[in-house]
């Protein structure tokens, strides 16, 4: 008994370890982040007028992803729009950054991986998740990935608008029998008498 309590501990702890927020200050020039095996699922950043830059805060979470992965490096040159797409039936997994105090912007790259028996389809872009200096906040809806992300920079406030393509998860028996099927494997045949 005090064995499996000590497990369920244990166990929770773990899960702690992939939800728990990431928080990258104003003073960070450079950052990454990357959810390992799981994806991102929770954005928030607020705009500092002193520092011409935003906070961030990052979750990972929920499905487990495949080592099918690729990054995609920097995406955007100082002060132009953003336009990223993950490939077909990967999720977003990691964000990385570096900001210019002489542009005042930031440029973006971004890792995604496949999802563990599962291809993406009814994907869809949000309105704009943020104002010009407004927070930021983008909660992806339970069984949804992030797959994209567009974004542009407004020279006067010095700060830039977002969207981001989401996606629905739906099982893909295909992509996991197509797995299976190139290992080599003996089945036993149990016979009803």
């Amino acid at each position: 008994m005090l064995l499996l309590f000590r497990l369920s501990l244990l166990s929770a702890a773990l899960a702690t370890v992939w939800t728990s927020p990431v928080l990258i200050d104003y003073k960070s020039l450079s950052f990454g982040i990357s959810c390992r095996n799981r994806v991102i699922n929770y954005i928030y950043t607020e705009y500092s007028n002193h520092f011409k830059d935003r906070r961030y805060e990052i979750r990972c979470g929920s499905p487990n992803v495949t080592m099918e992965c690729e990054n995609s490096g920097y995406v955007n040159v100082m002060g132009q729009p953003i336009n990223f797409l993950c490939s077909k039936d990967k999720g977003m997994t990691d964000i990385g950054s570096h900001h210019d105090n002489y542009y005042e912007d930031r440029r973006f790259k971004f890792g995604c991986c496949g999802i563990i028996g599962k291809k993406l389809s009814n994907c869809y872009w949000t309105d704009e998740v943020n104002t010009l200096g407004g927070p930021m906040t983008l909660q992806v809806p339970d069984g949804q990935v992030i797959q994209g992300a567009h974004s542009y920079r407004d020279d006067f406030f010095m700060d830039r608008i977002w969207r981001f393509r989401l996606c629905l998860l739906e099982d893909d028996s295909f992509r996991i029998n197509s797995k299976n099927k190139n290992k080599k494997t003996s089945l036993k045949v149990n016979k009803c008498t």
